[in-house]
């Protein structure tokens, strides 16, 4: 029998999905991936179909990835490294990460970063082939970067290509690249 990696009606995958992802948010703080292998190990422990082993061999190349341009581009803005983490499609991650730093902001800065964590929520819902969800994401999505209207600091370049995506959701924007060429 063939499973699907679905943590919305799948516990596992739920776990798998939430573990790896708050393990990569301790990590990035850190700069290293000592927590997120330290999840892999204990799924690897068990003895789970090859659909889950997949998810976390995916992930693991992808936090990797993203740990190392982060190092090597020398980026401490986490809003800059949240574009890193979208880059990817990591848009979870994203999720988990924004929302840091969401519970910390105030203002128009919370407004934002709502906004923003809703853009990623886009994203995750098309990885499961959900068009409808992703399109009322989108819409409340661009509502708050309409709202908003302001400056992002060193992101606000990426927003009208954030903004003009969000109207027709398919393939994810690039956000970092786009930054890197400006």
């Amino acid at each position: 029998m063939s499973f699907l990696f679905d943590p919305f009606n799948d516990y596992t995958a739920r776990e798998m999905r939430n573990g790896l992802s708050s393990a990569f948010v301790t990590d990035l703080q850190e700069g290293s991936l000592h927590h997120v292998h330290a999840v892999v190990h204990h799924f690897n422990s068990l003895s789970l179909e090859p659909v889950y082993q997949s998810y976390m061999d995916e992930r693991l190349q992808a936090y990797q990835r993203v740990v190392q341009t982060i190092r090597e581009d020398r980026l401490t803005d986490p809003l800059v490294q949240a574009l890193v983490l979208w880059d990817a499609e990591l848009f979870f991650e994203v999720h988990e990460w924004l929302e840091l730093l969401w519970l910390e902001a105030a203002g128009d800065l919370k407004m934002a970063l709502q906004a923003l964590i809703r853009c990623a929520g886009v994203y995750v819902h098309l990885q499961r082939n959900n068009r409808p969800a992703a399109l009322s994401m989108a819409e409340k999505a661009l509502a708050g970067l309409e709202q908003f209207g302001g400056e992002l600091g060193s992101i606000t370049t990426v927003l009208p290509t954030l903004r003009a995506a969000l109207h027709r959701p398919e393939t994810p924007p690039l956000l970092y690249g786009l930054q890197c060429h400006e």
